[in-house]
């Protein structure tokens, strides 16, 4: 494994000749193995550095036709269609090289974005071990260890060119910081805030590129789950090995009190057999949906109803616990096999869902990449700080 320097350096160019100086050619392709870090509430966590891709932010004014013209200059890119910009942050685009391709040209590739006034940033995708993909942003999140520590940070980032954007408002001692062009990269920024000791932690605002999940809503004598007959309907399965709802539900059918937080890719607010269950929503992505999908997505729709879709209403299904309540809160977007996020997004989300919902649970049936106190700390909040103190189970 190779591990990034801690010593400050400018755009990609020097992490890509670290791995020169251990043995590759800068005529050889990426090798596989090439590693970078990023500290973490796990440490030190390894990368892959993607040698087909790069993340690509534009400034906001900009087109899709001028986005598209720009990217077609060159060569080494992959085709870009229109519905490939992004829509939040707005056009940000994943730009695919037609191979992957040597340090050298990697270097150059990022070097001729970064000169364009157009290009906010231009920066590497990174590969967890589990094969989510990570864009690097322009976007560093620093916990201060005390408030009197804000002199501190001023005098950091006056040194380092870079701007306080940001103070995250469900953690008064969390702020955002906007790394500019000419500060340098903020993986090697972030890592190295983090190793000084100066701060609680420090890690960089992580795009995620999740997997997307497909879904599809059965009846409820399908449902073998709730009350497993055994029959052909639902496929023959093994009779009583389920969850004894039917018996369960001569206790409870779950309260109207009760508000299951649903952390996906958003909830359909006009669904028949949910509309009844729902509770005002939130959308993290910045796409202003109040907790509604986009398109198609279908996935956060499901999860709902497999907690709270109304019962005894003679449509569709019934949920797990049919008289709670739902609050739909959106943490991603889908483009293409990948849902959208970003570190920031989902802990938002989270908080929200704690301090401003005041959910009882929050189900999360997403996942993928390496770990990040920006999502880890409001877990912890919503754990011991939920319910009043009691806690809420974040599933």
């Amino acid at each position: 494994m190779f591990l990034i320097s801690t010593k400050r350096f400018t755009g990609l160019g020097l992490l890509l000749a670290l791995f020169m100086t251990v043995g590759f050619a800068g005529e050889d392709a990426f090798a596989q193995e090439s590693k970078v870090y990023a500290m973490s509430p796990d440490g030190r966590t390894g990368y892959e550095v993607c040698a087909d891709e790069i993340l690509v932010q534009f400034n906001s004014s900009l087109t899709p036709g001028k986005i598209l013209s720009i990217l077609s200059a060159e060569t080494r890119f992959s085709k870009i269609k229109e519905d490939e910009i992004l829509p939040s942050p707005r056009n940000l685009v994943r730009v695919r090289l037609k191979k992957a391709v040597t340090t050298k040209e990697w270097d150059e590739i990022q070097a001729k974005l970064l000169e364009l006034p157009e290009v906010v940033f231009a920066h590497a995708v990174l590969q967890h071990s589990d094969g989510t993909r990570q864009g690097i942003s322009n976007r560093i999140a620093v916990k201060l260890k005390q408030e009197a520590d804000f002199q501190m940070l001023q005098n950091t980032v006056r040194k380092e060119g870079i701007l306080i954007q940001e103070n995250y408002s469900y953690d008064n001692l969390v702020y955002f910081l906007e790394v500019p062009k000419s500060a340098g990269n903020p993986l090697n920024l972030a890592n190295r805030f983090a190793e000084s000791g100066q701060f609680a932690w420090a890690e960089v605002d992580f795009f995620r590129f999740m997997k997307r999940f497909s879904t599809n809503d059965p009846f409820l004598a399908n449902q073998w789950s709730l009350n497993n007959t055994g029959s052909a309907a639902q496929f023959n399965g093994t009779p009583g090995a389920d969850m004894s709802v039917f018996d369960a539900w001569t206790i409870t059918t779950g309260s109207s009190t009760i508000k299951v937080a649903i952390l996906d890719e958003g909830v359909d607010l006009a669904h028949p057999d949910l509309v009844a269950n729902l509770l005002p929503g939130f959308d993290g992505t910045g796409l202003n949906s109040a907790g509604a999908p986009s398109g198609n997505d279908a996935h956060g729709t499901a999860c709902a109803g497999i907690v709270g879709a109304v019962g005894n209403n003679n449509v569709g299904i019934a949920g797990v616990a049919y008289q709670s309540k739902i609050n739909k809160v959106r943490i991603a977007y889908s483009s293409g096999s990948n849902w959208v996020t970003q570190n920031s997004w989902i802990g938002n989300c989270i908080d929200w869902s704690l301090q401003t919902a005041g959910a009882d649970v929050l189900s999360n049936s997403w996942g993928g990449g390496g770990s990040s106190a920006l999502i880890n700390d409001p877990i912890t909040r919503s754990v011991t700080q939920g319910r009043g103190g009691l806690g809420a189970p974040v599933l």
